[in-house]
């Protein structure tokens, strides 16, 4: 089977490709006119950057888990296991500013079918995470779900089928958060019924677009330091807050600000129980400093 390659974008511009090797790994390269790195794993002072085996962690991790990926894989026809495949698909709008360039959109299902099928695969967009969460806007006044193109502003958070307390625990912690490390610390987050899908859910505005939607560099840690998510997607707990906070020192624009943020928030979680803190829960942001 010919190896596939896809045009990777950055805040939609074209500054490389992505290949697959005939030894079963990836290689990113970027373009000659290339002037920006795009990932903290993927500095632009070395032009090529190969992975042996399946799809590089940085973009890997792009991708969806659980509920998002089995729709997904279903509707694009896509092997579950398909990394390249899944964001070959859908993952021209994904968190942060790396995209790929589209390609023919999934055929949706026409007539009656319900809003929390057509969600997750209307369009090419997709976000990671295990628990049941689609892409959502605001508008007249209630929560869509986004549509195929245009501005997806928020998150939607969903109980799972063996957990009826997702909701209510991420929405008390949220709020432990706003008033122990203060409101600029937390995303704005909601809970409401987004038309068309039962049960209600936890929305939360993204922070990886600007109020112009505008896309910002946003990174996982599971991205930063490589670490490929396994096949079975435990990946993101294979590494230390140690790790971490010297990866905030050698890529922060602010490092002492921001290791003294992350340790702030690990003695939070600490204290209210959170066994949720893994790699891919924290994250560098582009801001205007950088």
């Amino acid at each position: 089977m010919a190896e596939r390659s896809v045009d990777i974008l950055f805040k939609d511009q074209a500054v490389g490709a992505l290949y697959e090797t005939p030894q079963g790994g990836t290689r990113f390269v970027y373009s000659p006119d290339a002037v920006e790195t795009i990932a903290c794993a993927l500095p632009l002072g070395e032009r090529e950057h190969a992975w042996p085996t399946g799809l590089h962690p940085f973009f890997q991790h792009l991708g969806p888990e659980g509920w998002l990926r089995e729709k997904q894989a279903r509707a694009g026809r896509v092997e579950e296991e398909d990394d390249f495949g899944l964001l070959l698909r859908y993952g021209q709008d994904c968190i942060g500013a790396v995209g790929v360039r589209a390609i023919e959109p999934v055929a949706v299902p026409s007539g009656s079918v319900d809003a929390e099928t057509m969600a997750p695969v209307a369009g090419s967009r997709t976000v990671p995470g295990v628990q049941k969460k689609l892409f959502a806007i605001r508008r007249d006044g209630q929560y869509h779900p986004a549509e195929a193109e245009g501005p997806a502003t928020h998150i939607a958070k969903y109980n799972g089928q063996s957990d009826d307390t997702l909701v209510r625990y991420e929405l008390l912690s949220l709020r432990l958060a706003r008033d122990v490390l203060g409101t600029k610390q937390v995303t704005e987050f909601d809970t409401a019924v987004v038309a068309g899908i039962d049960g209600l859910a936890l929305v939360v505005k993204r922070f990886d677009r600007t109020e112009r939607l505008a896309k910002l560099r946003l990174e996982d840690f599971a991205q930063i330091l490589s670490r490929p998510r396994g096949r079975d997607f435990t990946g993101k707990y294979a590494g230390s807050y140690e790790e971490i906070a010297l990866a905030i020192r050698d890529h922060s624009a602010r490092p002492q600000i921001d290791v003294d943020q992350f340790f702030r928030r690990v003695v939070f979680c600490v204290l209210i129980g959170n066994a949720d803190a893994h790699l891919k829960n924290f994250s560098l942001l582009e801001t205007p400093d950088g």
